[in-house]
């Protein structure tokens, strides 16, 4: 997804909530120290929740989310999949959501 990213936004791709070991993080992003401080300073644009994600790290998938609220995030791109309820009911649930983020 960070190469989607990074393709279509032309500025690389980071690791905002991610941890800084190299050992237990994703190679393919960029850690940064401070996330607030990145938002603030216009180095973050988006941020993007995938239910894989959130569901392996639930603590931060709901950091991701505070950040979006606290910056005034706008959901610009969604991408659902039709899931059965358990009374059979078909619904649509988000499998990624792209936030647009401004200080």
């Amino acid at each position: 997804m960070a190469n989607i990213v990074e393709f279509y936004g032309q500025p690389p791709c980071v690791w905002a909530l991610g941890r800084p070991n190299p050992l237990k993080r994703n190679p393919a992003y960029d850690p940064i120290p401070n996330a607030d401080l990145a938002i603030r300073s216009n180095v973050v644009q988006y941020l993007v929740w995938d239910a894989y994600t959130a569901t392996r790290t639930p603590f931060f998938a709901s950091k991701l989310i505070k950040y979006a609220q606290r910056y005034h995030g706008r959901a610009v791109h969604t991408e659902t999949v039709p899931v059965r309820t358990s009374r059979g009911a078909l619904v649509r649930r988000p499998l990624m959501i792209v936030y647009a983020v401004r200080r």
